[in-house]
Formats: C-alpha cells, sequence, structure tokens
C-alpha cells in the first residue's frame, strides 16, 4: 500500500510540480485499489514506461530483417518503418509504424503507413530515421 502522506511530503519535498503530483497521485490510487505483488510492480511500472512513451512491447513482424535507413536512403515503393526506440518526444506515438515510400522530396522521404494503426499519410521523414525491410 502506498501512503500518501510520505508519498505527497516527499513529492513536496522535492518541489515536484502541482500536475506531476496529482498524476502520481492518480497512479498510486489505483496501484492501492488493485492486489499487486511485489513481483508484478516491476513488470507493471516497466511496461506502463514503455507504453506512456509510445514503445512498442511486441515487435511488429519479428521475423522481417531491416537496414537502417542511414546505410541507403529508401526508395519509392519501398517498406520502411520507424525503429522501436527511435523518438522519445511527441513522436515517440509512430516508433515501430510501418509504412510505404510514396516519395522522397529534398532529402526527405515521404511515407504513408500501412500498418494497423492509425492510418497517416505524407508523413516526412529523414533517411537516418527510418529502416528499410530487406526480407
Amino acid at each position: 500500500m502506498i501512503d500518501f502522506d510520505k508519498l505527497h511530503e516527499q513529492l513536496k519535498l522535492s518541489k515536484t510540480s502541482p500536475t506531476v503530483i496529482r498524476a502520481v497521485k492518480t497512479l498510486g490510487e489505483a496501484f492501492n485499489s488493485a492486489d499487486i505483488s511485489d513481483e508484478d510492480l516491476d513488470e507493471i511500472l516497466s511496461k506502463f514506461d514503455k507504453l506512456a512513451r509510445g514503445h512498442l512491447l511486441v515487435e511488429p513482424e519479428p521475423d522481417a530483417r531491416w537496414l537502417s535507413g542511414a546505410a541507403r536512403t529508401p526508395g519509392v515503393g519501398q517498406t520502411v518503418r520507424v525503429p522501436l526506440t527511435q523518438y522519445q518526444d511527441r513522436r515517440s506515438t509512430l516508433n515501430g509504424r510501418v509504412g510505404r515510400v510514396v516519395a522522397v522530396r529534398y532529402g526527405d522521404v515521404i511515407v504513408n503507413t500501412t500498418d494497423d494503426g492509425e492510418p497517416y499519410e505524407g508523413l516526412r521523414f529523414r533517411p537516418h530515421e527510418l529502416e528499410i525491410k530487406i526480407s
């Protein structure tokens, strides 16, 4: 069980913003309402961290082989993906996404997604931000 008095005190002492304090308290309430073993806690936190940052837990097409776009610029018609840990910012939801190159303009690779996720058209990437499917 989480001691909310101690939690609040520690967050205040560490000069944590009110927004973060509210979020941590909300997560704490969820943890307290579930019957979570110590063994499960590490796994829960690890998976939540990855998912909250937009990273995938399971690699799509695990048998496929991919070549870094830094080695060769992807061409029109090729299947590409954003590496699973490419972005750590707001673009992290694109990590692991697969698509087809529809154009290469001014050094940018233009991609339409083709996987099962939300469809996007006209995404712009630098070649080194992608991987090219080779098998």
